[in-house]
């Protein structure tokens, strides 16, 4: 029965993928295929690098060799599987392993030690040869922008510019240069790439590629290129090097330009949310601020943003903004209008700090007495053996036990000292005095804000009915009974959980 085979044929480049190279690599693999009685079952043509392990088609070469038992892999040269000493043992192994072999038109490399040394000299020089041309590429480069000659990158030049190939001048096509300058003018008077895009794709104009519809990512990367303002720059060997080309829009136009790019946009949104980050789910995750319209806005909790959480959260509806807000405002000004409540929670959390010292001292020292207590027994140890009333096995066993039991000892004094005891909150009562005089109800949004940090509050979502507030870490709490959103939101099934599929490059 024939043997298996499958062809493998590699160029660098598109450009020499569209000449005879590939044609004539599997013209002679699958002749030299014919003259062994190979039955040939598939070829693979990869235009990419030999230097790179993963390649698209050698990659399906090899899952084909390793789930159908192909006996043999036909090439055409070496250089052509592999230009890497490494990358060839690596392969030769995987198809070995896989019960195949490689075998090369242009190359009878045997089993034996002459076969393999010349099949490693050859890998070597190949390897040698692709890093030259690489080095006389670079070089080359080099040397060109260095004389001031720049060149295009892709099919074309970039929007605005026209290249002539080989030439390495930039000249302008004046029809796209002016919209160019449009689109710098705007920006630097604050239009954002996404209204741009819009304008121009109303006005029909066509896009660098001739499409109808300009998108705002291709309109930020026109903004952002230097070559605009006249520098063309390429980088080669992590060096950037520089060239001269006509420019477009005035370099102090692009300066501008980029510095309201680097400038974030404020993100808009309907109203501010009072409670943003002092507003807490019962199952552990924030409640948000959303709008449904300009003249509802509601909180709830932020599982909806996360999709891949396994377990729903047991309170898919929400409550409205401003009656929440209004509820825990109106609770915090009754509160600041009591004049003593600071003085009387205050001395409140001073007693529970004495009470929570006063019995970690009689824990602690209820532990070092037990390990004094040891140590004497230690010692009466010592004292029975060296009388005579306990034999030498009988001591270090009493002492193994005292050992554990001192090391209990040891681990639970560490725990209480890792326990924190509670301490008296932080406040600035001059600040938050200075508001209570200035007048509750006149307080504006940052300054409720200011309030709300300074009095440390926390609010905890029970139920959608029912919110607890915490005041100065717990100094004061107190339940408050809200009123939910009437028509409460839908709650969409979170889709199940698939990972990512692996793409092989």
């Amino acid at each position: 029965m024939a043997e298996r085979a499958v062809i493998y044929s590699r160029v660098s480049t598109d450009i020499q993928g569209d000449g005879y190279s590939l044609q004539t690599q599997l013209d002679s693999c699958r002749q030299y295929a014919a003259q062994r009685g190979y039955q040939v079952v598939g070829d693979y043509c990869d235009r990419f690098s030999g230097e790179k392990l993963h390649r698209p088609q050698l990659s399906k070469l090899m899952e084909q060799v390793y789930l159908e038992s192909i006996q043999v892999v036909v090439v055409h040269d070496l250089d052509r599987f592999t230009r890497n000493p490494s990358h060839l043992a690596i392969l030769e192994m995987e198809i070995e392993k896989a019960g195949g072999r490689v075998e090369f038109v242009m190359g009878d490399y045997n089993d034996g030690p002459e076969g393999q040394l010349s099949k490693a000299i050859k890998a070597a020089i190949a390897q040698y040869e692709n890093r030259q041309r690489v080095e006389r590429f670079q070089r080359g480069r080099r040397g060109r922008v260095e004389a001031g000659l720049v060149r295009a990158y892709g099919v074309r030049a970039h929007y605005g510019y026209a290249y002539t190939p080989g030439s390495g001048v930039y000249t302008v096509v004046e029809e796209e240069a002016e919209i160019v300058r449009w689109l710098f003018t705007q920006a630097a008077a604050g239009v954002s790439p996404h209204t741009l895009a819009a304008n121009l794709s109303t006005a029909g104009r066509p896009t660098p590629f001739g499409k109808r519809k300009w998108q705002p990512s291709s309109i930020y990367r026109i903004l952002r290129h230097a070559i605009y303002c006249g520098v063309w720059s390429e980088c080669i060997d992590g060096i950037v090097y520089t060239a001269q080309v006509p420019e477009i829009v005035d370099a102090n136009i692009w300066a501008q330009v980029q510095r309201r790019l680097d400038t974030p946009r404020p993100r808009a949104s309907a109203r501010p949310f009072l409670l943003t980050g002092f507003l807490r789910c019962s199952c552990g995750l924030p409640w948000i601020g959303r709008t449904r319209s300009p003249t509802v806005a509601y909180y709830r909790c932020s599982s909806i943003n996360q999709r891949l959480l396994r377990e729903a959260c047991t309170m898919p509806g929400a409550i409205r903004a401003d009656r929440l807000e209004e509820v825990v405002w109106s609770t915090l000004v009754a509160l600041l209008r009591q004049s003593d409540w600071l003085d009387v929670a205050l001395a409140q959390r001073q007693r529970e700090i004495a009470a929570a010292c006063a019995a970690y001292d009689a824990r602690t020292q209820e532990v070092a007495d037990a390990l004094s207590a040891l140590s004497g027994r230690e010692r009466s140890l010592l004292d029975a053996l060296l009388d005579g009333r306990l034999s030498a096995s009988d001591v270090e066993g009493a002492k193994r036990e005292i050992a554990a039991e001192r090391k209990r000892l040891q681990a639970k004094l560490a725990l209480y000292q890792e326990t924190p005891l509670p301490a008296m909150p932080g406040i600035d009562r001059e600040t938050l005095s200075q508001h209570v005089v200035q007048g509750l109800e006149s307080l504006d949004y940052n300054q409720r804000r200011t309030i709300l940090t300074l009095l440390s509050v926390r609010l905890t979502v029970e139920r959608q009915d029912l919110v607890h507030l915490s005041v100065l870490d717990g100094l004061v709490t107190q339940s408050l009974a809200v009123i939910p959103l009437v028509r409460p939101l839908p709650s969409k099934p979170r889709p199940a959980y698939r990972p990512r599929k692996e793409i092989v490059p």
